[in-house]
């Protein structure tokens, strides 16, 4: 299905969800190189604030979708992105290991709230593949295959 034939609010997820992946892995490179040459951090200090910054959105998704399930993905979405911009205007006036940190962690926390929720509120359409006679009556959804009823 081209691009173009989704709605725009779709659309505009999408490239909302590609401008925030291209920002988390455009800040981790940056963070390392900041971190090590103007402000002379260790090596083992950079590791623990990617790390920290990594875990916080890659394992955290459990409670961005339980906020979501509680608050709607809309408010979800809006709070994760507000945690993040905080995130951010933490690290811009980070100078310690500490608040470089804090900062980390909010921006990973921020992303947990937003990009699964994204996908879910999307629901593009898929197309199944050729069902075999066992699955006759069930039709591809985005969570698996469903009955139809059929």
């Amino acid at each position: 299905m081209p691009f173009r034939s989704y709605p725009r609010e779709t659309r505009a997820l999408l490239g909302a969800q590609l401008i925030f992946n291209l920002g988390f892995y455009a800040v981790v490179p940056f963070l390392a190189g900041a971190m090590a040459s103007e402000f002379g951090m260790t090596a083992a200090a950079i590791g623990i604030v990617l790390g920290a910054r990594t875990f916080s959105q890659q394992g955290m998704f459990l409670i961005g979708g339980l906020l979501a399930d509680r608050w709607g993905a809309r408010r979800s979405i809006l709070a994760g992105c507000l945690v993040r911009i905080a995130g951010y205007a933490v690290l811009l006036g980070a100078a310690d290991f500490t608040l470089f940190l804090i900062g980390a962690v909010l921006t990973g926390v921020g992303g947990a709230c937003s990009p699964r929720r994204w996908r879910r509120s999307c629901r593009m359409p898929t197309i199944p593949p050729a069902r075999p006679a066992a699955r006759r009556g069930a039709v591809r959804c985005s969570c698996g295959w469903r009955s139809s009823g059929r």
